[in-house]
């Protein structure tokens, strides 16, 4: 078997696995949604993906300021404009 073999028959990990701050496990759904293999196990639409996002619920929403100290603590990354928050 080949190594690229191996990457089309394995699963991704979800971004909770990877990430230090709680992820709900509907947002993992969701982002794994997204990098499906199959086009038709995917979101169809954008708008499709939107309705989905828009209906999540989170505990303890981000805002601006929760934004800008994760780009602080992960540092060599520029933090993003105001404008690209928006």
């Amino acid at each position: 078997m080949c190594p690229s073999d191996s990457v089309m028959h394995s699963r991704l990990r979800p971004p909770s696995d990877l990430s230090e701050i709680p992820i709900p496990p509907e947002l993992d759904d969701i982002v794994l949604r997204c990098l499906e293999k199959k086009a038709e196990d995917r979101f169809q639409s954008v708008s499709d993906l939107e309705a989905t996002l828009r209906d999540l619920f989170f505990e303890d929403p981000w805002d601006r300021a929760r934004a800008r100290e994760w780009w602080q603590l992960h540092g060599g990354m520029e933090s993003p404009s105001n404008a690209d928050i928006e």
